[in-house]
């Protein structure tokens, strides 16, 4: 069972396995990384930093991002974002940065 929360992360993934061709599913990948990249932005406008986004949005688009990743999509953002994951004190943060950084880099 999914929490509450996680439904965000847990949409993109049913609507990802459940794209019936390659072209629905590059067009939800394209929409996704629009929207992360977005928000990624605006973290940085309105903060100067990635801490704006809550932990848990955080994550989210971070395992977003290492899913669509895996996927085999082009992935050339979120190396700063990757970055201060890695630096974050909660672990969950730092595991999930590290994890990302292997992919991105």
């Amino acid at each position: 069972m999914v929490s509450r929360r996680a439904r965000g992360l847990r949409h993109f993934l049913d609507a990802i396995r459940s794209a019936k061709t390659r072209e629905i599913e590059s067009r939800c990948v394209t929409f996704e990384l629009a929207k992360i990249r977005g928000k990624f932005e605006h973290a940085r406008r309105c903060g100067g930093n990635a801490k704006m986004l809550s932990s848990y949005d955080f994550k989210k688009y971070a395992c977003k991002l290492f899913y669509i990743r895996v996927l085999g999509y082009v992935v050339d953002f979120g190396l700063w974002e990757t970055v201060v994951l890695m630096a974050s004190r909660d672990l969950s943060e730092k595991a999930t940065g590290y994890a990302l950084a292997s992919l991105l880099v």
